[in-house]
């Protein structure tokens, strides 16, 4: 059927704003994080600071699925999940 999606979204946590991200990030590389979105990424700024959700109900509603593991940023809190 057109326009039909049959992705689903394996997604615990449905709005983890950017700046959370950011922080855990920079903070597990020892690096600072700086509120400078729209200097570093243009018009991609809107998107990111926006903080949309993501849900995830629909698919645990139809395929019966339900997470286990930690949320985002627990588990980028981890420094084992910067090792490369």
């Amino acid at each position: 059927m057109p326009g039909r999606s049959d992705a689903h979204l394996g997604i615990a946590v449905e709005a983890v704003p950017f700046k959370e991200i950011a922080d855990v990030t920079g903070r597990q590389l020892g690096l600072p994080t700086l509120l400078r979105l729209q200097e570093r990424f243009g018009s991609v700024t809107n998107s990111a600071a926006a903080n949309m959700a993501a849900p995830g109900a629909r698919t645990r509603s139809l395929l019966g699925w339900h997470p286990g593991g930690p949320g985002l940023i627990a588990d980028l809190d981890q420094p084992a999940y910067f090792l490369g």
